[in-house]
């Protein structure tokens, strides 16, 4: 469930949910230890526990989201035109022709050459050369 709400927002707004729900949750927490009415400790209380709960599944998320990102394998195509490849030879067959600014997903490497998926499954091979990761 977190691994798909971590892809909901960017790790930039994961960020500052938590901080924000933390702090929340620490005036509710001072809010109960220095209340004088009964109403105000409830009310103190249940902000505490709600936004610190809050705070660690956001922090949690915000991890998540760091850690996708760090693993990423996407690349662009930074060649204006390059053939899919078969194989990792440029005596291989051609699948079809990408054009720059293509995003693929890199599975792999071989000496100079990346085994890449394309957004609608498709597999195949490229120069290393002609990818830029993000």
């Amino acid at each position: 469930m977190v691994d798909g709400l971590a892809r909901f927002l960017l790790l930039y707004p994961w960020s500052i949910l938590t901080i924000i729900s933390i702090f929340i949750g620490i005036s509710g927490g001072i809010a109960w230890l220095l209340g004088e009415s009964r109403k105000t400790k409830k009310i103190g209380f249940l902000l505490c526990l709600v936004f610190i709960n809050l705070g660690i599944l956001f922090g949690f998320t915000a991890w998540q989201r760091y850690a996708y990102e760090q693993n990423s394998n996407m690349a662009i195509l930074f060649t204006k035109e390059i053939p899919l490849k078969v194989g990792a030879d440029n005596a291989s067959p051609d699948i079809l022709t990408l054009h720059e600014g293509t995003k693929v997903e890199v599975l792999g490497k071989t000496g100079l050459w990346n085994k890449v998926r394309l957004p609608n499954g498709e597999q195949g091979w490229l120069p290393v050369e002609s990818l830029v990761g993000i």
